[in-house]
């Protein structure tokens, strides 16, 4: 399946494409237990995607990869290195997952996921209504439920307010809003549910960050 063709590599300013032989990846673990996602990538028997959030150890991975300045004679050995610790800390994120069965996926069924995504995420104000969801991709919601969290191992809710918290954010640090005008705009009617969601999912009281965005 051209992944490619579905999700193109150009709607993204810099992407890193890394392709690995099962068989060689599979020699690089020692213990025989894991994870029914790990298990089902090694065996390589069914179509799978998965995306995972970045995060600061990993975002400092891919930008020596992107920003590499390695002198020529070492720069394959380099990369190659970079790619297998890339490798092995996606891995490690997907290895956390709690499936216990996978899903092949189709073409049609990816396309629909990324397009419930992609309406979810314009509209970060309006929680979203997993019926509503379903229809827009043309599936039942106990499978939309099920796919949505195979491949970005997270529920459509959860998944949603971290986008939604990351959104708020950006608003307080870059747009200089203030935390009664960032509520708002993210469909916030009680400002104390607001602060209470935003620890949650980033990890710091409200008024903590929009102080630390202020000093």
């Amino acid at each position: 399946m051209d992944t490619e063709a579905i999700i193109p590599i150009d709607s993204h300013p810099t992407s890193i494409n890394i392709e690995i032989d099962a068989d060689y990846l599979n020699g690089q673990f020692q213990s025989k237990e894991k994870s029914p996602v790990l298990q089902s990538l090694l065996l390589n028997t069914q179509p799978l995607l998965f995306e995972q959030m970045i995060y600061p150890s990993l975002q400092k991975i891919i930008d020596e990869i992107v920003v590499q300045s390695t002198d020529k004679t070492f720069e394959l050995f380099y990369l190659r290195i970079k790619a297998e610790e890339l490798v092995c800390q996606l891995l490690m994120e997907l290895e956390k997952r709690d499936e216990k069965q996978l899903y092949a996926l189709n073409s049609r069924d990816i396309q629909a996921i990324y397009k419930v995504k992609e309406q979810m995420l314009e509209h970060l104000e309006t929680p979203p209504l997993i019926n509503e969801l379903a229809v827009c991709a043309g599936m039942s919601p106990s499978k939309l439920k099920r796919l949505f969290k195979q491949i970005f191992g997270n529920s459509i809710f959860s998944y949603y307010q971290d986008f939604r918290m990351k959104e708020a954010a950006r608003l307080l640090k870059e747009e200089k809003l203030s935390v009664s005008e960032v509520g708002y705009q993210m469909g916030f009617t009680n400002l104390s549910h607001f602060s209470r969601v935003f620890n949650e999912h980033l990890g710091m009281k409200l008024k903590q960050f929009s102080r630390l965005q202020s000093g």
